[in-house]
């Protein structure tokens, strides 16, 4: 009797999977299932297959402009609510602070006003160094970001 060849094969890699919010291309489907709605009473109110719609929650097809707002009005957030972060959306933290703004009277708005502009000269410096030259950074101390010690 001849001698078997066994084959043998490499495995495959694993691979790391992602969180669901990573993977999503859209909040859509999240804020429909926050909603408690199922995909075919989305699709029937704003007019669309729900086949079709699911394809947009996947992200097999383009979420244009006319569909965004369709979908925004139907579960009563704003178009831009749909994108996600990393594609422009904003984060919860980000829509928190712009729901809080909008609800509080003019005169405490210029209160966010006045930190906006006052932090304009920190923007886009990750670094926190000591206000004061002679402190070390992990002293405790005032500090600044890092390049908007001379902004003025």
């Amino acid at each position: 009797m001849p001698a078997a060849t066994v084959l043998q094969f490499p495995t495959m890699a694993r691979t790391t999977r992602l969180s669901r919010e990573d993977e999503m291309p859209n909040r859509v489907r999240d804020l429909r299932k926050q909603r408690e709605m199922t995909l075919v009473e989305l699709a029937e109110k704003i007019g669309m297959a729900h086949g079709h719609l699911a394809k947009i929650e996947r992200g097999h097809r383009d979420l244009n402009q006319q569909w965004m707002e369709r979908i925004g009005a139907a579960l009563d957030v704003e178009p831009a609510d749909l994108l996600h972060p990393r594609d422009g959306g904003l984060t919860e933290e980000e829509r928190d602070l712009i729901r809080t703004y909008r609800a509080v009277p003019a005169a405490l708005r210029a209160g966010f006003d006045a930190l906006r502009e006052s932090a304009r000269p920190y923007m886009g410096t990750p670094e926190v160094v000591p206000l004061h030259p002679d402190e070390s950074a992990e002293g405790e101390g005032d500090t600044i970001p890092n390049g908007a010690r001379n902004a003025g």
